[in-house]
């Protein structure tokens, strides 16, 4: 893998020196990605490759002996660390856990005969499950091990549709909560490649918390008028599942 990255961005295999060129061979591998427009592949291997090879070597382990920097090794699993797998197969759990929510809030309104409220939850729990997915196929790809946990029960009766949409924001809160604590963990272990990945989620959160924001605004200019919340409801029974970018991007 190795070979073939530095094959195909036209770079040379050449040996470590001191901590100082493997700092001036990061910026260049920068330069490189930037010159040549790189795709983000380029950038996550790239990183990853000096990175690790780097930690592997550092003064306090290397004893000068000039040696190749080391490929990528999915069955040594040094694309991820412990801490970050550990944290992301949390993610993984907390995603899940969202989908069941949903999935709850959505078989309470079908009960109710609400059908619009039903789909858009039944749509949200589709978009959690595939978040999960997202957070476990990248875990694989960086031959991390998917530790699937037990799914703690939810909430399953609301006295409006208000109160359902305002769990629904808090709920989403603490997601973004959740996100943030996985990028400033990502930036302390150094992991650029998850970094870049959860760019996406940190986008997708600032959605997930207006679109809620926007729904219960909507529900309190309504407030008890029936035919408005007929309206609506049957405006969210528009609502269709769009599969999430990154795995559109798997896909292809």
């Amino acid at each position: 893998l190795r070979d073939e990255i530095l094959k195909q961005a036209g770079f040379e295999i050449v040996s470590m020196k001191d901590k100082d060129w493997v700092y001036d061979c990061i910026e260049k591998l920068k330069a490189d990605i930037k010159k040549y427009n790189l795709g983000r592949d380029y950038l996550y291997d790239g990183a990853k490759y000096f990175h690790r090879s780097y930690e592997r070597y550092r003064e306090s382990q290397w004893d000068g002996t000039p040696c190749v920097f080391e490929p990528i090794n999915k069955n040594n699993r040094i694309m991820l660390s412990k801490k970050m797998e550990e944290a992301l197969n949390a993610q993984v759990n907390a995603e899940f856990w969202s989908a069941y929510l949903y999935l709850s809030m959505s078989n309470h309104f079908a009960a109710a005969g609400n059908q619009g409220f039903a789909n858009w939850f039944s749509i949200q729990f589709q978009e959690e499950q595939a978040h999960a997915t997202i957070f476990m196929k990248y875990v694989l790809s960086c031959g991390g091990k998917v530790t699937l946990a037990p799914i703690a029960g939810v909430k399953t009766e609301w006295k409006s549709p208000l109160e359902a949409f305002e769990d629904t924001l808090a709920h989403e809160r603490k997601v973004t909560a959740l996100i943030h604590d996985l990028c400033v963990l990502a930036d302390e272990e150094k992991d650029f490649g998850t970094a870049n990945m959860l760019k996406w989620f940190v986008d997708e959160q600032i959605e997930e918390e207006a679109n809620a924001q926007e729904l219960i605004d909507s529900l309190k200019m309504i407030k008890d008028n029936g035919f408005g919340l007929y309206m609506l409801d049957k405006e969210l029974k528009a609502r269709v599942y769009t599969t999430p970018a990154p795995l559109a991007t798997s896909a292809e």
